[in-house]
């Protein structure tokens, strides 16, 4: 099975565990990534999770999300006009009063859209 997590479920087990749902999500994904880990699933990473890990401003939680490329399938690159409008769209709210943060996007070795033998991914 091939999967795709989005970059809330890699930021999950970061949040606030008071709540039952939030609780509830992270023992999913935590168990999505034994998963993934024990190559039961293959999960692609894409340039999407790039970008928007590089507009996070928590630095810890950033390295050990990027751990994740390295296992991963499938990279799955995208157009630079569609990065260049998400772009836009950040800068629009950040004028607008959403606070806005930039690092560097985490670089990837090795990104060819091939597939490699470990990985998973997926939206819960």
């Amino acid at each position: 099975m091939r999967i795709y997590l989005d970059n809330c479920c890699y930021n999950r087990p970061f949040d606030d565990q008071s709540q039952l749902r939030v609780r509830l999500e992270t023992e999913a994904k935590l168990r999505i990534q034994y998963l993934m880990r024990t190559e039961v699933v293959e999960y692609a990473w894409s340039k999407v999770l790039d970008y928007e890990l590089g507009q996070s401003p928590y630095f810890d939680q950033i390295d050990e999300i990027c751990d994740w490329v390295d296992w991963a399938a499938v990279y799955v690159e995208m157009e630079d006009s569609i990065v260049a409008q998400t772009a836009r769209r950040s800068c629009a709210m950040a004028s607008n009063g959403w606070m806005h943060f930039t690092l560097q996007a985490p670089r990837r070795q090795g990104a060819t859209g091939s597939l490699r033998p470990t990985g998973a991914s997926l939206s819960i």
